[in-house]
């Protein structure tokens, strides 16, 4: 009789479940692990426009990366100078709508950057220097590095 019982509570479980499923209910998560899956995440910029021009470098060692860590620090360096230490740190936060990503520097500056999208494959935000410049942010996880054609892999 117990088992009967187990048996239509499992049920009514399984079914409250997929029915808040299908309404349209859906599973948020916080920012702060969008931005480094709870360890630490790099995202290379895709894009950046400066007042609607497109000033996007075209070498890719020419880039900015971002690394978030889970303790709320970042990194930002160029692909190019990645490995050699020549990178800016600071620690980061979002204003309490989660609307602004805000950086605090080593140095003490304090940016606000206004959020236009964040999800798992993207954040865009927009930068404003001296109120006359709006600066478009786009950065997506960093990609695989592509193997050149000239290395053979079954070597190693």
């Amino acid at each position: 009789m117990q088992g009967i019982n187990l048996k239509i509570v499992s049920i009514l479980l399984l079914l409250t479940v997929l029915w808040s499923c299908e309404n349209g209910s859906k599973i948020e998560l916080a920012p702060y692990e969008i931005l480094h899956d709870n360890s630490s995440k790099v995202w290379i910029l895709k894009s950046q426009y400066e007042n609607n021009i497109d000033r996007t470098p075209y070498n890719r060692l020419d880039k900015w990366v971002l690394t978030f860590y889970n303790d709320q620090t970042f990194v930002l360096t160029t692909l190019g100078h990645f490995a050699d230490y020549s990178l800016h740190q600071g620690r980061f936060e979002f204003a309490d709508d989660n609307t602004t990503l805000i950086y605090t520097w080593k140095s003490g500056q304090v940016d606000r950057n206004k959020i236009e999208l964040i999800d798992r494959t993207n954040l865009i935000y927009w930068v404003e220097q001296d109120n006359q410049s709006k600066i478009k942010m786009h950065f997506i996880p960093i990609d695989k590095m592509p193997v050149p054609t000239s290395v053979d892999l079954n070597e190693f």
